[in-house]
């Protein structure tokens, strides 16, 4: 996973990570943001970032809707699957024949630093714990919520953990009992996800890669 406040990840770096890694999945703030000599905060173009040419070779880049405009969705999700997030509306997942729209969590927010950090965390540990994407962005938009929720970090202590595993099941059920058409559809998706993945990804997830939560 590459990510960064900014100009601490160099083309050179990530170039090194997509060769010993089986998969990569990068939060395109590492690769846009740039500090002026006088400590000025700015975003360029992703194509002006050095990184583009390393596009097809990633599996997952994330962003924010504001950050989204700094790189054309359209052309950069035939290269990787792009995922958007939407602050309280959730996230969409976006890859080269379609779109997938992620409902969010519903979060009384109090303060919102860190959640795009805790919804690329939550989403990566699902993909790592063998699920499909759909039920790991899923779980992203989940640690937003609890972020937002409270100053400063979570604090993952047992009845946090228990309250996570209650709200994503919860959420499966309600999803499995008036959407059975979609359920289906979903996983179809994650067929699709994997086809797109690099090759040594795929080895690995057609061993590790269910098609629910559970």
């Amino acid at each position: 996973m590459a990510v960064g406040v900014g100009g601490e990840i160099k083309p050179e770096t990530l170039e090194r990570m997509v060769d010993i890694c089986d998969l990569v999945l990068v939060d395109i703030q590492a690769l846009i943001r740039e500090f002026d000599e006088d400590g000025t905060v700015k975003l360029v173009g992703l194509k002006e970032s050095g990184f583009f040419h390393l596009l097809p070779r990633l599996g997952f880049l994330k962003a924010s809707e504001e950050e989204a405009v700094y790189m054309d969705v359209e052309e950069v999700r035939k290269m990787c699957c792009v995922v958007v997030t939407h602050g309280k509306e959730g996230c969409n997942v976006y890859w080269k024949d379609g779109e997938l729209e992620i409902k969010p969590f519903e979060a009384n927010q109090v303060d919102p630093t860190g959640a795009g950090d805790s919804f690329l965390g939550g989403f990566v540990a699902g993909l790592v714990h063998g699920l499909p994407v759909p039920d790991a962005a899923l779980v992203g938009n989940l640690f937003g919520s609890l972020t937002v929720a409270q100053i400063g970090l979570p604090k993952f202590d047992s009845r946090l953990l228990q309250r996570v595993k209650d709200e994503v099941q919860r959420r499966k059920m309600q999803f499995t009992s008036s959407h059975e058409r979609q359920d289906d559809e979903l996983r179809n998706v994650n067929g699709i996800f994997q086809a797109l993945l690099p090759e040594q990804w795929k080895r690995l997830s057609s061993l590790s890669m269910p098609g629910n939560l559970n």
